[in-house]
């Protein structure tokens, strides 16, 4: 399950999304059961067969969002859980401190040493998502945070990352950050590779002033890292990925 996850935690609440066009077939849970990480909370049916959705994290369903057979398409929520409080305090205290040494490192990270991989090796970067998705920046992060002598303050279960062919030959990969609402943090990271005419772009949607999301492109420019930034990201995940899609294609 973990490299199908795009399930999406907000505010202390965890949507577990669909994974792919199907529907459900069956719940394992109801609203107001108890659930515990990596428990089976549904069966969903695809055209290439069935997929047990676990939950990735512990707590009470608050909500069912979808019907038995009906069709979902990819995003669309399942189930809504309430997270148990613990859990949510241990990820929202990370890097709430612009001063903290966890907000340098992982500032550092999102806009300088990812991107910096990123256009620098590129055929290495798709290679190391290609065989180990979240992991590889989990791995990344630990030789930083080994290296400052420091622990690292979370796991590889802190990531979603998505990798698909979003149009034509354009590979589309996602990572999202969960918890991490910090403000000039980033919640997610886009990078975009077009196969055919080798063109690279490394997007960032991160927190803003005053709570909002901002859309944002960190390309090279005579040698040095450029920041872009191109207003409001779309409040729809959706809408959002096809918005950087767009960008990418006319930039």
């Amino acid at each position: 399950m973990d490299d199908l996850s795009i399930d999406i935690v907000k505010d202390n609440i965890y949507y577990i999304k669909s994974p792919f066009k199907g529907e459900i077939i069956r719940f394992f849970a109801d609203i107001g059961d108890s659930v515990e990480k990596g428990q089976t909370v549904a069966l969903f049916k695809t055209n290439n067969g069935y997929v047990d959705i676990e939950t990735e994290y512990g707590g009470v369903v608050s909500d069912i969002a979808c019907g038995i057979d009906e069709t979902l398409e990819k995003w669309d929520d399942i189930l809504v859980v309430e997270l148990e409080e613990k859990l949510a305090d241990d990820f929202l205290n990370i890097a709430t401190s612009p001063d903290s040494a966890d907000y340098a490192i992982l500032y550092s990270f999102q806009q300088d040493i990812l991107p910096t991989l990123f256009y620098g090796d590129t055929e290495k970067f798709i290679k190391g998502f290609s065989m180990d998705k979240a992991n590889f920046i989990y791995f990344l992060l630990s030789e930083i945070y080994e290296n400052q002598d420091m622990e690292i303050p979370f796991s590889v279960k802190s990531f979603n990352v998505i990798e698909q062919i979003a149009y034509n030959d354009i590979i589309f990969i996602r990572i999202d950050w969960k918890y991490l609402n910090t403000q000039l943090l980033t919640k997610s990271i886009y990078v975009l590779i077009n196969s055919k005419t080798k063109k690279i772009q490394y997007f960032t949607c991160e927190n803003g002033a005053q709570n909002q999301l901002v859309l944002c492109s960190i390309v090279p420019v005579d040698g040095q890292l450029a920041r872009y930034n191109y207003g409001p990201a779309p409040s729809d995940l959706e809408l959002e990925a096809g918005k950087i899609l767009e960008i990418f294609l006319n930039d």
